[in-house]
Parts: structure tokens; C-alpha cells; sequence
């Protein structure tokens, strides 16, 4: 069964068997952490493929309006129970029911990685992902993508995650996935949705590989 697939991870929180948090590579404090400095001060927030994570929990403490979205009915049932004043939906990321331009940030951690995990259908969820994180995105809206995958490694992230009127930044951060111990750091990719784009421009915009935090 794909990592890509809903059966998989439906299977994967009904296995699991109860609602305490899972989070994928890294807490929400590492997350605050590496993202400081690049989110507004307040704003309309999207966590893609949430899970079991508190990750957007913590942003909407913090005054951020916040909408939690997975594709597991058993993950977002647990969130709904555990967090009542919380909003958490059933959704597809790849085929969102949002209206366009949406969203201040989007934010997903390993969403992106266990889409694109199978070859034969990498690619088209890559895409199908990207252009729905553009089209939700306001412009000069950011959308940060925490993956354990460089740009020069298996996958080619910098070109997977083009998307139509953003520029696309890579970013190594200094924090090991849980998953991958012996990894001592991660990636942080952020697609800002250019606010100068014309109607019907829909071309990639610049990628960046930035430097590695010091």
C-alpha cells in the first residue's frame, strides 16, 4: 500500500489506536523555531495533511486564524475530539474546496514527502499539490514545506515543487528528523506566491538554493 495512498494512512491511525500527537520529522517547536522571522504577525493560516499533529494547534494560540486539513476521517475525528475549538477538515490537498487566494501561509511537514514517495506517481502528485498551494495561496503568500529530501538528492525537489507564480527558496536547516536519526539536518522549502503576478501569467517563478543555516 503507497504512502501516497488515503487506505494507507487511515489504516495508519486506526492501527494506532489512539489520539495522542504524531508528529512527522520534528515538534512544533522546532518548527516555530526555524521559522522565525518568516511568518506574519498574525493571518490566515493552512496546515496540509495535519494528522495527529499540535502543530497547527500551537499557531492558532499564538493568534493565527488556523484550518487543519488531512484525508484521514480517523485523524481528524481524534483532533476534532481532542481540540473542539479547533477547526480540522477532511480534505484532499491535492483538490482543495477552498476559493483561490485563501490562505496568508500554508505549512506541511512530510505531506509532500509521502506523496511523491512512489516514482510511478510522483510527478503528477507533485504537481497536482503545487498548483493547489499556489491557487490557495494569497499573493505574497508563503508555503513552507519541511522535507527530509535536498534538492540534489533522489528526488528533485527544486523542480517538483515549481508552481505557477511563485518563487521557490530551498533552506537546510539543523534539525534531525525523528525518523532519520543519523540525518543531522532537514530542508525547508518555501514557495512565495509572487504579489506582481499578472492575470494569466502562470509560468514557474525564480528557484533558490539558499545557504545552509549557520
Amino acid at each position: 500500500m503507497a504512502l501516497s495512498t488515503q487506505e494507507f494512512w487511515q489504516n495508519f491511525y486506526l492501527q494506532k489506536g489512539d489520539c495522542a500527537s504524531n508528529e512527522w520529522y520534528f515538534g512544533e517547536d522546532a518548527v516555530l523555531q526555524a521559522l522565525a522571522g518568516e511568518l506574519p504577525e498574525s493571518g490566515s493560516v493552512l496546515h496540509i495533511g495535519c494528522g495527529t499533529s499540535v502543530v497547527g494547534v500551537e499557531l492558532s494560540r499564538r493568534g493565527f486564524h488556523v484550518t487543519n486539513v488531512d484525508y484521514s476521517p480517523a485523524a481528524i475525528s481524534c483532533m476534532q475530539q481532542r481540540f473542539p475549538g479547533e477547526s480540522f477538515m477532511e480534505m484532499d490537498c491535492r483538490k482543495m474546496s477552498f476559493p483561490d487566494a485563501s490562505f496568508d501561509v500554508l505549512l506541511d511537514k512530510g505531506t509532500v514527502d509521502s506523496m511523491t514517495a512512489a516514482s510511478n506517481t510522483r510527478e503528477e502528485n507533485a504537481a497536482a499539490l503545487v498548483n493547489e498551494f499556489a491557487r490557495v495561496l494569497r499573493p505574497g503568500g508563503r508555503c513552507f514545506v519541511f522535507s527530509s529530501y535536498g534538492p540534489d538528492e533522489e528526488k528533485d525537489m527544486m523542480t517538483l515543487l515549481q508552481a505557477p507564480d511563485c518563487e521557490l527558496r530551498c533552506r537546510v536547516i539543523d534539525f534531525a528528523p525523528y525518523e532519520y536519526p543519523d540525518q543531522s539536518y532537514s530542508y525547508v522549502y518555501t514557495l512565495e506566491k509572487l504579489a506582481t503576478a499578472e492575470k494569466g501569467d502562470t509560468g514557474p517563478g525564480e528557484a533558490v538554493l539558499e545557504a545552509e543555516d549557520t
